[in-house]
């Protein structure tokens, strides 16, 4: 029986139509080449990126990056959205330059300026499998990310970008709720400023 109601509920996700990513989120290629040079100063040269409603080879409507060579030695990172843009530059830093991007205390970066930059030879077309690619859970800011200051922050939001994550759990304001529904119980004695 379990595997009929696991079957019927792959079956009806399948048949739901998932909404786009709403148009007014698709960012500005602006944003892209700032993340270039915080990770890897003097390389957004390097790079022609640009927004296109489709990629080659994928259906419409679904969200995607294209790598490609472009003139005068660029890599050409075409995407459906900036969040699609920088995780095809973390795929092309990754993949065709060797590089790798995380935590001091998870093995570090290891960020370089190739010379020669490697080419693409033929393009290639990613799309995403699901709309939203989440990151962290509902305890993560109170326990971990509490702690950041902006270098932090600035860390974390530049590495979910390179690695495709397009949207963050983040329950702001859950505090003033747990105040809220405790006051009247007295559960917790906590004082607080609105």
């Amino acid at each position: 029986r379990s595997v009929a109601c696991s079957l019927l509920l792959v079956c009806a996700s399948q048949a739901l139509a998932v909404p786009a990513f709403p148009p007014h989120l698709t960012g500005t290629v602006t944003a892209a080449y700032a993340l270039l040079e915080r990770v890897l100063p003097g390389s957004s040269s390097h790079f022609a990126l640009s927004l296109a409603p489709t990629c080659p080879g994928v259906t419409n409507g679904t969200a995607c990056f294209t790598l490609a060579d472009g003139t005068a030695g660029q890599v050409a990172i075409t995407g459906t959205t900036v969040s699609e843009i920088t995780a095809g530059m973390g795929s092309y830093l990754r993949d065709y330059c060797h590089m790798t991007f995380g935590w001091p205390r998870g093995g570090g970066s290891h960020m370089f300026t190739p010379a020669p930059w490697p080419i693409i030879g033929t393009p290639v077309s990613r799309a995403r499998s699901v709309p939203y690619s989440h990151v962290t859970q509902v305890c993560t800011h109170s326990y971990t990310l509490v702690w950041h200051g902006w270098d932090g922050w600035e860390a974390f939001i530049d590495w979910m970008a390179l690695v495709g994550h397009n949207s963050i759990v983040a329950p702001t304001g859950q505090e003033l709720s747990l105040i809220h529904i405790s006051e009247p119980t007295r559960l917790l004695s906590i004082s607080y400023a609105v």
